[in-house]
C-alpha cells in the first residue's frame, strides 16, 4: 500500500554542494568582473613584462594579471591560455587564484583526468586556507569525482571550511552524513555545523537539521523545533521541508492534525516540481476520495510525480491493471 513519504535527505542541499562543482561556473562571470575593475585599464598595461615576469621569475601575481586581461579582452573566450595562468600562478603560491582555475576548468573539462585536475586545485586552494575550495573538494570527495570517493575525507574537508564560516559547508555536512557516507565520530560534527547555517538563515541545512530533530530519538520539544524549521524552510523555498511538514502535519507529530494544511503544503512542494510532493498529494487525494473523478485526479498526480523522477510514482503509473490505488 503506497505510504506518505518524508525527504530523508535535503536534495537541494546537494544541490548546492554540486554549486560548488558546477554552479560555480555560472558564478564565476560576476568573480570576473569584479577582479577586472580593479585592474590596470587594457591600454596602459604591459602583458610583455607580465609574461616574462609570469614565465621567466614564476611570479604568480603577474601570471594572475595577464590572465584577467585574458579574461577581459577576450571576452572569456580565449580560456584555455587564461586557465593556463591562472593554474601557474595557482603553482606560483597566489592561492586564490587555484579556485580561479577550477572554476574555468569546469567549463572543459571531458575525462577523469580532467576533474582529477580541478580536484588537485581545489586542494592546492584549500591547503592554503581557502574555505570555498575545501568545501568543493569535500564535495568532489564525497561524489568520487576527481578521485576515489571518500567519505571521512569529505567530512573532514566539509568541517575544516565550516569551522573557517563558509557556511555551505556547515550545511553539506549534514547532506554526506544523510547520503549514509559518514557515520561514527562524523556524526558529532554534523549538528554544531547545521546549527551554524541554520542560524545564518539557510534553508537547506535547516531542513536536515528539522530532520535530525524529527527522527533521532525526537521529544515532543524536539517535534516541535522540527516542525518550525522545517516552516521556515518552505517559507524559504526549500521545498522538501514543505513536504516534511505536511507529513508531520498529517500525522499530527510536533503540530495540530490538519489534512488540508498538510494536502497544501504537498501540492506547494509538487507545484514546484517536487515528486514527492506529488506522490503524498495523490495518496491523501486517493485516500479522500469519493468519486471517480477523485480517483482519476489521484491518478494524474502519480503520473505526474513520476515525470518529476520518483520511481515509485512510474512503478504505480506502469502499472495498467491497477483500477484504483488503495
Amino acid at each position: 500500500m503506497p505510504q506518505l513519504q518524508g525527504v530523508t535527505a535535503t536534495p537541494l542541499a546537494r544541490h548546492r554542494a554540486l554549486a560548488l562543482a558546477t554552479m560555480l561556473l555560472a558564478l564565476a562571470p560576476h568573480h570576473l568582473a569584479a577582479q577586472t575593475k580593479a585592474r590596470t585599464p587594457r591600454a596602459t598595461l604591459d602583458t610583455t613584462a607580465l609574461a616574462t615576469k609570469c614565465t621567466t621569475a614564476n611570479d604568480g601575481a603577474a601570471c594572475a594579471r595577464l590572465a584577467w586581461h585574458v579574461i577581459d579582452a577576450r571576452r572569456g573566450a580565449d580560456t584555455a591560455r587564461a586557465t593556463a595562468l591562472l593554474d601557474r600562478a595557482c603553482r606560483a603560491g597566489t592561492t586564490r587564484e587555484c579556485r580561479s582555475a577550477a572554476w574555468l576548468r569546469r567549463a572543459h573539462w571531458r575525462t577523469a583526468a580532467d576533474s582529477a585536475g580541478v580536484a588537485e586545485l581545489y586542494e592546492r586552494g584549500c591547503n592554503a586556507g581557502d574555505a570555498s575550495s575545501c568545501t568543493s573538494l569535500g564535495w568532489f570527495r564525497a561524489h568520487g569525482v576527481g578521485g576515489p570517493r571518500d567519505a571521512a575525507a569529505a567530512v573532514t574537508l566539509y568541517d575544516r571550511a565550516c569551522t573557517a564560516g563558509h557556511l555551505r559547508a556547515c550545511a553539506n555536512l549534514g547532506s554526506v552524513s544523510d547520503e549514509g557516507l559518514a557515520v561514527g565520530t562524523a556524526a558529532a560534527r554534523v549538528r554544531p555545523g547545521l546549527e551554524k547555517a541554520c542560524k545564518a538563515r539557510d534553508p537547506a541545512a535547516c531542513t536536515n537539521l528539522a530532520v535530525r530533530l524529527e527522527h533521532d530519538g525526537a521529544t515532543a520539544a524536539e517535534l516541535r523545533r522540527a516542525a518550525t524549521l522545517y516552516e521556515r524552510a518552505c517559507q524559504d523555498g526549500q521545498h522538501e521541508a514543505c513536504v516534511n511538514l505536511g507529513v508531520m502535519t498529517a500525522r499530527g507529530r510536533g503540530v495540530p492534525q490538519n489534512a488540508t494544511r498538510a494536502a497544501q503544503l504537498y501540492t506547494q512542494a509538487c507545484e514546484d516540481g517536487l515528486g514527492v510532493g506529488c506522490w503524498n498529494l495523490a495518496i491523501a487525494r486517493s485516500r479522500a476520495a469519493h468519486t471517480a473523478a477523485d480517483t482519476s485526479a489521484a491518478r494524474a498526480l502519480v503520473t505526474r510525480a513520476c515525470t518529476q523522477g520518483h520511481r515509485e510514482a512510474c512503478v504505480l503509473a506502469a502499472d495498467s491493471t491497477r483500477r484504483a490505488m488503495p
